[in-house]
Formats: C-alpha cells, sequence, structure tokens
C-alpha cells in the first residue's frame, strides 16, 4: 500500500509519526541541482540532499544528520523523498532483480519464509525491497551480483551499516515508492531480523538465483558510494589524529589476522610513515617479533578497501564505544571536512531555516581559537616547521595559548597547593577552587594530553608544565579576603577578648593589649608571612566551655583552623601548617612534655619545611600561621622565669561565640586598618613585666623546690654539686633517667630563684673547683 498521504507534503511527518528512526532528507526526483555538485542526475530520487540558494546538492554529512519535527516540516515543503539509516535499528533486504523470472523465484521464497506477511516497499518493479527491526549487533552491509549471458546483471543487497534506504517519495524512474503489507502499528509491527538470520537469509536467495542458471559474483562490502560523490577513501582529513586514534587500541591478546588488518588499515591511512607507528604499537603485545613486525609491514600493499574508518572502529570498540575526551568530537569534524573536501559540497550547517525558526543543532566545533587580546606563547618548531609534541615548554605554551586550558590554575600560596580556577578539559571532578590532585595530572597526561596532542609526553613534564602554569597566577586567600573588608570604624580589638572570649574585665590594660597585639600580628602573617611574631595567646578555663570554638569561629573559612598537631618535632608539621592561619596548641599540657627548648623553638620559627605540591623536595616556606593555646590547667609551665612568648587569659565567664562570628569581619578589618598604619604587634615594656608575672604564676613548682630555696636564702654563691647533697644521692640517683635529667632541674630552679652561672671557682672543701652560681644584682 502507499502512505494515506498526498506528495509532496507529509512523507518526513509520517516517517516520524510511524516509528521510523534516523530518516534523512533525500534530492527529490526532478530536482535542480547546484553547478557544484557532484550527484548524478539519474540518482536523484534515491540520493542524500541539502537545499540551498535554490537548489539541491548531495549531504555527505547524512549519516550524522539528526532530524527533528522543524526539519521534517522544512523537507516536507521542499518535497524531498524519505531516506532511513540502516545497520543499528533497522536493516532492509533488497532484491535488485530486473528479471521476471528471478523477482518471481524470489518473491515465492520471501514468502515461503515470512507467510506473504512481511512489509516490503516498491519502487521500480519488480525490484523489491524487505525491511527488518535489528536485534542484537548492528548488521552490515553486503552486496553480490549475478551475470547470465544474453542478460543484464542482477543483483542482491544487504542494506546495513554505511547505507539507508528511502521509504516513501518517488523513485529515480518516476513512480512513487509503494509499501504492501504495512502493519497498523507501523514500524514496530516490521520482523525481526539478526545479522546472522539476515546473511543466512541472503545466502539462501543467491543458492536459488544460481539454481537458476545465474553465475555468482564477487561478493563485496557495501562500497560506500551513496551517490553524493562522497567516498571518503582510507585517508583522514586530519592525518594528525591517527597516532591518537592508534593509541586507544589494545594490542594485547589480538589474534594474528586482526593484528594484519589494523597493519593494512594504517598503512592505507598514512601510508610508509606509520612504520615507526606500527612498530611502538606492535610493542605493546607480548608476543611481538620486532622482524615479524617489519616483514609484515613491508609486504602488505592496501587496496583502500580499509583504512582510517577501520582504525577508529576498533579504537571505539576498546574504549567502551566512544572515543575519549573531545577525540570523537574532533575525529567526527575530520570526517565533514574531508567529505566536503572530496565532494566539494557544503556543510549540512548550511541549511536555510523558514523565517523565525532558530536551527538547535551546534555548529561544528573546531580547536579552540587563541584570544585576539592576549599574547600568545611562541612554540618550540621542529627543521620542517613542526610543533615539537613532546617538549614542556610547548606544553606550558598550549595551556597559556588555547581558550580550553587558559588559567584553568592557580597557586594556592597560602596552602602551597594548586588549585582549579576553571574545569580543564576532560574534569570529572569540575569543582571551581578545589585542590589538584595526583589523579587529576594523570588523567591531564593519559586520556586529555596524550591520547589527544602530546603523544608522547612525560607525566613528569606534565606535573611541571601545570606548576609552572599555576605559579603565573598566584593566589592568596586569606590577604584576598582582608583586603576585601572595610572597617566601619567602630572599635572592637581592645575589647574582644571581654565580649567574646570570657575574659574578665578586671584584667585592664593587659587583656585590652594582648588580644588587640595577637590580632594584629594575625594579619601582619597573613599580609607579610615569615614576619616575626613570637607570642602565643592562652586561653586558660574549665573543660568543654568552647575556648577551641572560640578560636575556630576567629576564621571565615574551616580549612584556616587547625586544633591537630602532630609532636612539635614530626618532620610533617610543616606541611600540617601549609594553609592554617590559625593553629591551637590543644591540651597544652601535652604539648609542653617535650623538650622546653623545642616548643620554643616551634613557638618563634618563622620558616618551616614543606614539601613542594608534586616535587621530590622540600622548601623553606615563610610561616603565615599564629599559634594559640587553651588548657583547664594552671601549672603548665616549667620555667621559673616562666614562659615569655605566652599571652596568658582567663575564660571565667561566659563565651559568645556567635557574636563573634557576628562581629568577625569587622574585628579582622580594624586590625587589617591598624597593621597598614603602622602599629607594632608586641607589647610595651610595663605590660611585658605584667605578662612575666601571670606567666610565672603557671609554674609546676618542681617537689625539690622548698628543699633548694631553703638552702640559698641569704646566700650569694652555691655549686651544683652542694646543691645535689642537700637533696640526697639516692634521690638523685632515682630520677636519673627521667626527664628533664636533674641537672637541668637545679639548674632551672637556680636560675628561677635569682642566680646565674659565673666563671668562679669554689674554693672551699668538700666542692672545690666547681663553677659557682651567684645571686643576680638587683
Amino acid at each position: 500500500m502507499t502512505p494515506n498521504i498526498t506528495h509532496p507534503t507529509g512523507f518526513h511527518r509520517w516517517a516520524l509519526n510511524v516509528g521510523f528512526t534516523g530518516t534523512i532528507p533525500v534530492i527529490p526526483y526532478g530536482a535542480k541541482l547546484h553547478e557544484e555538485s557532484r550527484v548524478d542526475p539519474d540518482a536523484r530520487g534515491k540520493v542524500p540532499g541539502d537545499f540551498y540558494q535554490g537548489a539541491w546538492n548531495g549531504l555527505g554529512a547524512w549519516p550524522n544528520f539528526k532530524m527533528s519535527t522543524v526539519m521534517a516540516d522544512r523537507f516536507d515543503r521542499l518535497g524531498a523523498n524519505v531516506g532511513v539509516i540502516q545497520g543499528e535499528d533497522l536493516a532492509s533486504f533488497d532484491a535488485d532483480t530486473l528479471d521476471p523470472e528471478l523477482a518471481a523465484a524470489v518473491m515465492a521464497h520471501m514468502h515461503a519464509v515470512g507467510g506473504a506477511a512481511w512489509p516490503m516497499r516498491t519502487g521500480q518493479a519488480p525490484k523489491q525491497l524487505w525491511m527488518f527491526r535489528v536485534q542484537g549487533d548492528p548488521i552490515k552491509s553486503a552486496q553480490q551480483t549475478f551475470t547470465k549471458d544474453g542478460h543484464p546483471p542482477q543483483g542482491l543487497e544487504i542494506k546495513g551499516t554505511g547505507s539507508q534506504v528511502v521509504i516513501a517519495g518517488t523513485h529515480s524512474s518516476g513512480v512513487p515508492y509503494t509499501w504492501t503489507n504495512w502493519p497498523e502499528n507501523g514500524v514496530a509491527g516490521f520482523p525481526i531480523a539478526t545479522a546472522d538470520g539476515l546473511h543466512a537469509l541472503f545466502d539462501d536467495v543467491a543458492k536459488i538465483i544460481e539454481g537458476k542458471g545465474w553465475k555468482k559474483g564477487r561478493r563485496t562490502r557495501n562500497n560506500n558510494d551513496d551517490g553524493t560523490g562522497s567516498r571518503l577513501g582510507a585517508e583522514p582529513f586530519d592525518k594528525s589524529l591517527v597516532p591518537e586514534v592508534m593509541n586507544c587500541i589494545k594490542n594485547d591478546e589480538l589474534s594474528y589476522d586482526d593484528w594484519r588488518r589494523i597493519a593494512f588499515a594504517l598503512k592505507a591511512a598514512v601510508g610508509d610513515n606509520g612504520r615507526l607507528m606500527f612498530e611502538q604499537w606492535s610493542a605493546r603485545a607480548e608476543k611481538n617479533d620486532p622482524k615479524e613486525t617489519l616483514k609484515l609491514w613491508a609486504e602488505i600493499e592496501p587496496d583502500n578497501s580499509t583504512g582510517f574508518g577501520t582504525l577508529r572502529y576498533w579504537a571505539t570498540r576498546d574504549c567502551g564505544g566512544r572515543l575519549p575526551g573531545d577525540l570523537e568530537t574532533r575525529v567526527h569534524n575530520s570526517a565533514r571536512l574531508k567529505e566536503a573536501e572530496v565532494a566539494g559540497m557544503l556543510m549540512h550547517g548550511q541549511i536555510i531555516m523558514p523565517p523565525g525558526v532558530e536551527v538547535a543543532e551546534a555548529p561544528m566545533q573546531l580547536p579552540p581559537a587563541l584570544q585576539s587580546n592576549r599574547p600568545s606563547f611562541d612554540y618550540a618548531l621542529t627543521a620542517t616547521g613542526d610543533v615539537i609534541r613532546n617538549s614542556k615548554a610547548n606544553l606550558v605554551a598550549f595551556f597559556h595559548n588555547y581558550d580550553a586550558w587558559h588559567d584553568c590554575f592557580a597557586f594556592d600560596a597560602f596552602a602551597q597547593r594548586i588549585i582549579m580556577t576553571k574545569p580543564y578539559p576532560g574534569a570529572v571532578d569540575r569543582t571551581v577552587g578545589r585542590a589538584i590532585t595526583g589523579k587529576d595530572l594523570k588523567r591531564i597526561r593519559t586520556e586529555v594530553l596524550k591520547d589527544h596532542f602530546f603523544p608522547r609526553i612525560g607525566q613528569k613534564d606534565v606535573d611541571d608544565a601545570v606548576m609552572q602554569r599555576a605559579e603565573d597566577n598566584v593566589y592568596e586567600p586569606v590577604q584576598e579576603y582582608l583586603n576585601g573588608l572595610v572597617w566601619d570604624g567602630v572599635p572592637r580589638l581592645d575589647g574582644w577578648l571581654v565580649a567574646y572570649g570570657g575574659v574578665d574585665p578586671s584584667g585592664g590594660a593587659y587583656v585590652a593589649q594582648v588580644g588587640r597585639k595577637w590580632l594584629i600580628g594575625a594579619v601582619a602573617r597573613a599580609m607579610k608571612p615569615g614576619c616575626k611574631m613570637d607570642n602565643a595567646l592562652i586561653f586558660e578555663g574549665p573543660q568543654g566551655v568552647g575556648k577551641s570554638s572560640l578560636l575556630a569561629a576567629l576564621v571565615p573559612n574551616e580549612e584556616w583552623f587547625s586544633d591537630d598537631l602532630p609532636g612539635l618535632d614530626n618532620e610533617k608539621m610543616g606541611v600540617r601548617l601549609a594553609g592554617k592561619w590559625i593553629v591551637e596548641l590543644a591540651e597544652l599540657t601535652k604539648v609542653l612534655k617535650s623538650e622546653l627548648e623545642d616548643m620554643r623553638h616551634f613557638v618563634t620559627r618563622r620558616y618551616d619545611e614543606h614539601k613542594v605540591a608534586y616535587q621530590d623536595m622540600n622548601e623553606r616556606l615563610p610561616r603565615r600561621c599564629v599559634l594559640a593555646g587553651s588548657t583547664n590547667r594552671d601549672d603548665y609551665l616549667k620555667d621559673h622565669e616562666g614562659e615569655r612568648r605566652f599571652w596568658i587569659v582567663t575564660c571565667d565567664l561566659p563565651l559568645d561565640v556567635d557574636g563573634l562570628i557576628r562581629d568577625r569581619d569587622q574585628l579582622w578589618a580594624e586590625a587589617l586598618a591598624a597593621y597598614r598604619s603602622g602599629e607594632g604587634w608586641w607589647l610595651d615594656k610595663a605590660l611585658e613585666d605584667e605578662a612575666r608575672e601571670i606567666q610565672k604564676q603557671r609554674v609546676d613548682e618542681d617537689e625539690w623546690f622548698p628543699l633548694v630555696s631553703n638552702y640559698v636564702e641569704g646566700k650569694d654563691a652555691v655549686c651544683i654539686p652542694e646543691i645535689k647533697s642537700i637533696i640526697g644521692m639516692e634521690e638523685i640517683r632515682r630520677c636519673a633517667n627521667q626527664r628533664p635529667a636533674p641537672l637541668k632541674r637545679i639548674r632551672t630552679m637556680l636560675q628561677g630563684l635569682g642566680f646565674r652561672k659565673s666563671n668562679l671557682k669554689k674554693k672551699d672543701e668538700p666542692f672545690r673547683k666547681n663553677p659557682l652560681y651567684v645571686r643576680k644584682k638587683p
């Protein structure tokens, strides 16, 4: 039957409505062709085409055409025939038999197999075509000719991959296409065929024709001559794609025939220039024999039956159905350019839409262009003028020159890490501002650069190039935060410990100054990393009142605070301090179990050793953090002179963490204003003395101290052995293995009691000639 519609309108819409997929426009019978068109005029009615500038031309890009309802209405107004792409969803069996006897024999067999109920399309009778829904793998095309003396050749064809079938319109002979046995439910009523089943049917009909005295000719695959003049041949438009596609083809368990097939395709695609590529690819296999590889390469003579399309097929299969990154798009675009070049026709992107209708499809994307307002970096070239694709310098230039890669990376100098400022091509996690990981760097090499642009680039070169581009875009997040603040002019620095930290206001100027100077010192460390800032703010108070929460509330980004440090002598300390602005020495009594000198050295340190990101080296980098401490004890110091580096405040009153968060930006804005005005971040002499007295009150008194204190009372000079004698040698021996050692304990107590070591020697027995400790003069 013929579809119940009137030509020239309605065919394309009808095809969509009855369930056809992959429909394409076909040049109408008798249509006007462009002057540059290479379409055979006799093939009008069955060749895919496009209409522009008042005439038709071949549509070489038809395998990638996407029909829409808007397009369907347009081509119906233009009177185009309807074609359907074959292979994946639909496939057809075409009996190209004009001989009446052969046509009748073929028809009888098809009726016997299908019960005379299969839908059949007729164009030029008695030729017939049966269409099937594909089940399983796509069905490949095949052709076979038959000859007999005194008769024109006859043929059979499976219309599969790489082919199309006209289903509605007018045949090139001027006769309308018709359907018989059209199912009520449309395409869903078509019979189902598998690849094996359809090819078996092909073989059975071929035997019937041979039985009628016809000689079977050579069976061939579809030659891809679709009448558009777009036969692509074996070579790609862009031969630089070949190494990238080859790199996607696995070579671990290939059979000899498949290995040989790849060699044929590669040589057809790039000629003898592919020898080294084939050697390197073959070397991936454990069973590789270099001599056999060279021998095969020398022997094969490509016949254009295979080529770049074969390589693409194998690469796509080995990559799970799609080439990685944007390689799929670039190969597709290359094919379209090849079609245009060979066929001498325009691209289907030039289709003229009706007034007011926009094209929904995106235009073809070529490699990203350089920005005109940004100077590009020069590339290192070979003697023939080609870009050296395995040069780190060229990779740096590539990252700079192309918009897709330009400024993808920045270096967070505060956290000492590379961050992603915009998603790089092929990124899986596209979160802006996150740290670049080792997985990112490997992905950039293997899936983006190595497969597409720099086929043999090393991982270290990629790491170094990313770092170099990142360092051209240094980022200081704390400085950026501070510089973005505007102080409202309301003073808060002097009173913040009282207002938010639960500190008794009776502390007066001391509390006001240590709170103020410590915040200014934090700003100084952010704005001038490594500057001298020797003092740590210590919060004393009951456990659980929120001292740590108060310190954490001072920073707008929780990553800038830490209360989890390893031991003070831990080799990873520098790495742990990276990216921290405020560091709490939580449970201060535990921290001070280490040697006092280690603690003092750590607090006063201005530089820390960091492992450079993605580099095998350490670097001495300026410290950007300030220290604070928290404890519920009041006896945590060991030096009887106190510990001048600690500014101690007591939190006896309720803390206001929410209020601190509310006013935090204004506190830092005021501290920044004070820093910029030139205000220092250290105490004046009077407040230093007050701080020292507070520090002395936190000294953990040594159990020997009363004995020593009573003994030296009224004395102006003593020596160590006589102090040992009053403590008792048995007690000294008992504590010999403790830390600090007895001798160090005695010296510390003497210093706390106002004695200092002199150059004098004791003259009296029994401690004659021992160095004397003399009392300091007031």
